[in-house]
């Protein structure tokens, strides 16, 4: 992995460069688009006096230090500002044995907790100040960080890079859209961003870097389906103007407002020359089962052959049977394939399939192996997608040139909108 791009910054020798590598930020670019996970307020420090338990800052003179050495080395201050005077404790810092000089001012944050009348806090970060130096507040950046690479050295490569970092970057949303939602530009965002000047400056920030990003993901989900429409290839899935009532019509219940939305709309997909590429999310009894049914029927009075294929043999099997007591009156053929079957099953299974005879194939992996074909398949639909494979749902579209695609899944996790995304 090369950490060349990195180590020619400011400030980022190839040793930093391998640590930032280990977050998986290799180039200027990255950088600049690690955001920051969170912020700290540290502009107006508490009077030591009235300092509240938990997350504070302040701004005190060093009154006392002690040191103890050991395994568990710690060093101790005791601070005052006027109002009152506290304890600055540090944990396993032995570098700062010696460091620190009664008289001097410091800036401390970390978490106060009191032990009896005296407050006492746990340091995480602290500065020096000059004695006659003016505390000046700012607002932290707080980044995801790496063991060996905490956020204030992330912070420190990110500061002294970012005149750099944000003219390279350019300006990637085009300023109507910027101006029609209310967004600063992106070079007072990435600014915003990493060094704000107030909770409200980083939140602005924060919200037209995200903006742009997903811009960026909508446009190139729009480019693939555009070039997908433009390719076409489909056998467009046309069938009379009363399919779904007569399919409606053999159901011992009526068909909900919904489930009549989402069959409509599969409809209008495969009835054009473009293959239907469609997603249906649902939780379970929401009746994405007797979706496909309604589309596989469409399918058979639009002359092709549906194929649905789930991850397991007992979810197919629970496929099968609901589908056939919905197709078979409707003079529908259910086949079904599955590894398990004996060798005069599988064989009845796909001559049937191969010559026609059944309209529907249902089952598992077992579909995409070569014996498996059809006369004229024409819709896929794969149950729990996201337990497939690329190649697994490409093998089964693969039975035909360009057949309609019906995704089917109860839970849209990480991966299924990994693919949305991707446009898939």
């Amino acid at each position: 992995m090369t950490t060349s791009g990195l180590a020619k910054l400011a400030g980022i020798g190839p040793q930093t460069a391998r640590k930032f590598a280990d977050l998986g930020i290799d180039t200027p670019e990255q950088l600049l688009t690690h955001i920051p996970r969170a912020y700290r307020d540290w502009r107006h420090p508490s009077p030591i006096g009235t300092v509240p338990d938990g997350e504070a800052i302040v701004v005190g003179r060093i009154d006392s230090v002690s040191e103890r050495n050991g395994r568990f080395p710690m060093v101790s201050a005791l601070v005052s500002d006027g109002t009152g005077s506290m304890k600055l404790t540090w944990f396993g810092r032995r570098h700062l044995f010696g460091r620190l000089q009664v008289g001097n001012r410091i800036f401390a944050s970390g978490r106060v907790a009191r032990k009896g009348f005296v407050a006492e806090m746990n340091v995480t970060s602290h500065r020096e100040m000059a004695p006659d130096e003016r505390f000046v507040g700012e607002i932290v950046p707080i980044y995801p960080a790496g063991k060996e690479l905490p956020s204030r050295t992330i912070r420190s490569a990110i500061l002294r890079n970012l005149d750099l970092l944000v003219n390279q970057r350019g300006d990637l949303l085009p300023a109507e859209v910027a101006r029609a939602h209310g967004l600063m530009s992106a070079r007072e965002a990435w600014y915003g961003l990493h060094a704000p000047h107030s909770p409200d400056e980083a939140e602005r920030s924060r919200r037209r870097v995200i903006f742009e990003e997903f811009f960026l993901i909508g446009l190139d989900a729009a480019l693939k389906r555009a070039q997908r429409e433009a390719a076409g290839g489909a056998v467009p899935i046309v069938a009379p103007a009363d399919w779904l009532e007569r399919f409606a019509a053999q159901l011992p219940f009526a068909l909900t407002g919904a489930q009549r939305r989402v069959i409509e709309e599969v409809a209008s997909d495969v009835a054009r020359g473009v293959p239907m590429n469609r997603l249906l999310q649902g939780d379970v009894g929401s009746g994405k089962t007797l979706v496909a049914a309604a589309a596989m029927y469409l399918a058979h009075v639009g002359g092709m052959q549906s194929a649905l294929m789930a991850p397991t043999e007992i979810l197919a099997t629970q496929h099968a049977a609901k589908l056939a007591p919905l197709l078979q009156p409707l003079g529908i053929g259910v086949e079904v394939v599955l590894g398990s079957q004996s060798a005069r099953e599988r064989r009845r299974a796909v001559e049937r399939l191969a010559s026609g005879e059944a309209g529907v194939a249902v089952g598992t992996h077992a579909l995409l192996t070569e014996s498996v074909s059809f006369d004229r398949f024409g819709l896929a639909i794969v149950d729990e997608q996201h337990r497939f494979g690329v190649r697994q749902r490409l093998h089964l579209r693969a039975k035909s040139a360009n057949p309609h695609a019906l995704y089917m899944s109860a839970t849209p996790i990480p991966r299924t909108l990994a693919q949305t995304k991707y446009a898939e």
